[in-house]
């Protein structure tokens, strides 16, 4: 929804990028192939929150030959509004980044634009749609190069360039060359989503699903609704089941309990933020490798969420080993399998 405040908050952006436009001109002097193709400095592949930032920031340091890449149609980028079933985002309101310090470009100035500023403070954590909507009107007052419908399927190395093969929805592949690419893949970017092979092949397909794949909430009213894993997704889809009427849900967790504090916390400090991209490659991971090791608790609004329904239970202790359903899976239970990325 574009409204007078909003168009008038573009052009506020406009005005403020002018001001501040000393040193942001293109500077790199343009290369093409052999056979005189087009090179473009920076590949960007995903045009989720992480990619359309990327592609920002490059322009402010007078990178402009850039353009960005989504597998997906407009405005299904990321998880937002596909398969992430949390009701708001999971930071502080106040959370800046994409914005790069420029304040009429802030998701505050957004919110305050389209709702109003009593709306601000009255808000508590912001809507994951409007988060969306609030990354659309960013591209779109920035004009940023996004071209949809075009999945990385290839890359090598040739002459001194990357040679990056596509292929959109109907099967039909093109190519870019490229300096440099960015792989803004989000999650995905770390590893894979993963089903057991015990439950991949021994289990019907219409009575598990992984959380990140669409699921029919509806085909599970007054069912009993298994749910293995316990991260924050595990509890949203847990919720959104009970929300929908399934009979009952149960939480199955390998951990014996769930942790109570929060080690990502943390890391919201100027000096990690600031400085982390500085340290030695090794050290950078032996610190990520222990952040996950130690894991961290859904959300506590996620779990009252949860919790207030009566038909939901968690249990600790209880990794699936092997699912009771296999033999004989009764039409009366689903299971909804929701592990966790294997890094």
């Amino acid at each position: 929804m574009q409204t007078d405040a909003l168009r008038s908050l573009a052009c506020q952006v406009h005005d403020d990028l002018e001001k501040i436009a000393y040193a942001s001109g293109p500077w790199i002097s343009s290369v093409v192939t052999h056979h005189g193709e087009p090179v473009l400095d920076v590949a960007v592949i995903g045009s989720g929150q992480g990619g359309l930032a990327t592609c920002f920031a490059l322009r402010r340091i007078g990178v402009h030959n850039v353009r960005v890449f989504e597998r997906t149609e407009q405005g299904k980028a990321g998880p937002w509004v596909t398969f992430a079933r949390m009701i708001t985002l999971r930071t502080p309101k106040h959370v800046t980044g994409p914005d790069m310090g420029i304040p009429s470009l802030t998701p505050r100035s957004w919110y305050e634009a389209r709702y109003g500023k009593e709306a601000w403070v009255s808000l508590d954590k912001i809507d994951r749609r409007d988060w969306q909507a609030y990354l659309d009107w960013y591209r779109d007052t920035l004009t940023l190069p996004v071209t949809y419908d075009r999945e990385l399927v290839e890359i090598v190395w040739q002459d001194g360039l990357l040679h990056l093969g596509f292929r959109d929805r109907n099967g039909e592949k093109s190519h870019v060359w490229a300096r440099r690419i960015v792989l803004a893949t989000g999650i995905e970017g770390s590893g894979s989503w993963h089903v057991p092979e015990f439950i991949r092949e021994s289990v019907p397909g219409h009575l598990y699903a992984h959380t990140h794949q669409e699921i029919d909430f509806e085909a599970l009213r007054g069912k009993r609704v298994g749910v293995l894993g316990g991260g924050a997704s595990a509890f949203d889809n847990a919720a959104t089941a009970l929300e929908a009427g399934a009979g009952s849900v149960s939480v199955c967790i390998r951990r014996r309990t769930l942790p109570r504090v929060n080690p990502y916390r943390w890391m919201e400090n100027a000096g990690f933020l600031g400085h982390f991209p500085s340290l030695p490659d090794l050290t950078r991971w032996r610190f990520m490798r222990r952040i996950f090791d130690l894991n961290q608790p859904p959300p506590q609004d996620t779990f009252w969420r949860c919790s207030r329904h009566d038909t939901f239970s968690f249990h600790g202790d209880t990794p699936c080993l092997m699912p009771a359903v296999m033999a004989k899976p009764s039409v009366s239970e689903h299971l909804m399998v929701t592990w966790s990325l294997i890094f």
